[in-house]
């Protein structure tokens, strides 16, 4: 449907009638107003078909009224990305979720918003589609901070950290009743949402803490409880990235080692050590195997490993150096370091490159070592480079990442041995601001931006 209904409602409603004499503006608005009500009563009809409809996720509350084997917490294989926890995005059944953002009146502010990776359509939270999504003071379902995070807990409920007249807290969304609620609100930094487990949502915040006569910001894990709202969990944490909450496990990395600590117990168990940093990770529900990249941030090089079973292998792809990859029930997808130089860099570095060369590939995740499968090549129009911190997603036929610009400008120059001031020309990578989500359909090579409007 590509919002073409809620297009038209703002168009209707946008009709200029200050001109109108009063009997011409109220048969105007009459006119507008049964068309609007002739509209909302088949969006209504819409949306009772596409809830009954086999493929999960057409509505434009986002896939609220998803079908139950598409709950992540334990999937069915219905697709090839059920039943896999990623650092890297967030899927319930057809529909991927990421967070858009817009500029309006001046001010860049984001939704969650829901894309159909089987339709190709794409809706935001907001179901109103006659809300300018401005002021989160009045749209709840917008925010003005530039760094946020969401889950889902359960079929219907959504929590996500939101900023509102520069107070930051968790809200939670209840998506079959159109409700929204502050379950949470921030005494430090900006809370972290980790995830839901056995009723609680897991959430990290930055607080200070008086340890004698000084004070100290402290990282701390907390627990609201689903049905009370009440904080029931609460720990200072020592220096360690959370990577999952799962069966009352939580999963981290602390100091490169991979390590275990049960919540109720405090019992700690250390699983592997890493030979770098840490970068993406995927933990597939099905075989409880963790999948990882370890990055050398200098040589922008790495490797991927996989854990199970108490044993740690590394995974023997076609190229040795991975930059980046991605990981789904049956494909492993990566690119290796295949750097392509872009030009001069106006900063201490001194020179752009695109470390993954815009290559991505595909193997079977049972033969990483196999024959590998060349599935794009932005011969230049993309950069891929920047994959390790925002990542690129591959379902299906289905291509998604943010697009960084590759700004070339001229600028003052003075050279070292002269003093002489001359122009310059310099290429380099703006992931600044509001990165806009393409969407490359590998089968037709058709491409879109996603986002809310």
């Amino acid at each position: 449907m590509k919002r073409t209904l809620s297009i038209t409602l703002a168009l209707l409603l946008c009709l200029p009638l200050s001109g109108c004499r009063s009997a011409e503006r109220e048969a105007v608005e009459s006119e507008i107003l049964a068309l609007r009500e002739e509209n909302m009563a088949k969006a209504e009809g819409l949306l009772a078909e596409e809830e009954n409809a086999e493929a999960a996720g057409s509505n434009p509350l986002g896939g609220a009224e998803h079908r139950e084997e598409n709950n992540p917490a334990e999937p069915a294989r219905g697709n090839d990305w059920d039943g896999i926890l990623s650092s890297e995005y967030l899927v319930r059944g057809n529909q991927y979720w990421f967070e858009s953002k817009a500029v309006k009146n001046g001010k860049t502010v984001s939704m969650p918003t829901s894309y159909n990776l089987v339709t190709g359509d794409c809706f935001g939270l907001c179901p109103d589609p006659l809300c300018p999504h401005t002021d989160p003071s009045v749209c709840r379902y917008v925010s003005v901070n530039s760094s946020t995070k969401f889950i889902f807990a359960g079929d219907h409920t959504l929590y996500w950290t939101r900023q509102v007249n520069g107070q930051m807290g968790i809200w939670r969304y209840d998506l079959s009743a159109d409700t929204a609620k502050l379950v949470y609100e921030a005494s430090g930094g900006e809370p972290t949402l980790i995830g839901e487990d056995g009723g609680v949502v897991y959430f990290t915040e930055y607080r200070e803490q008086i340890d004698g006569k000084r004070a100290a910001w402290r990282e701390v894990l907390s627990g609201i409880d689903e049905k009370t709202d009440k904080i029931v969990y609460e720990k200072a944490m020592e220096e360690a990235r959370i990577l999952f909450i799962r069966d009352g496990v939580m999963w981290l990395n602390a100091v490169r080692t991979i390590r275990t600590v049960e919540l109720d117990t405090g019992k700690t168990t250390d699983l592997c050590t890493l030979d770098n940093t840490l970068g993406a990770w995927y933990y597939d529900t099905k075989d409880s195997s963790l999948w990882f990249h370890t990055f050398n941030q200098q040589a922008n090089t790495g490797s991927v490993w996989v854990l199970k079973d108490g044993s740690l292998q590394k995974v023997g792809l076609p190229a040795d150096e991975i930059y980046c990859f991605h990981l789904t029930g049956s494909k492993i997808y990566y690119s290796p370091y295949d750097p392509v130089y872009i030009g001069r860099n106006p900063t201490s570095v001194g020179e752009t490159w695109d470390y993954a060369g815009g290559k991505i590939y595909a193997v079977d995740r049972e033969d990483p070592g196999g024959k590998a499968e060349l599935i794009y090549d932005a011969e230049g129009k993309y950069i891929l480079s920047l994959a390790t911190v925002f990542g690129y997603t591959v379902f299906g036929n289905r291509l998604l990442f943010p697009r960084v610009n590759i700004v070339t400008e001229k600028m003052p120059t003075q050279d070292e041995k002269t003093g002489e001031w001359h122009l310059e020309e310099f290429t380099y990578f703006d992931a600044s601001g509001n990165l806009p989500t393409v969407c490359i359909d590998l089968t037709t090579g058709e491409e879109e931006i996603i986002r809310f409007e």
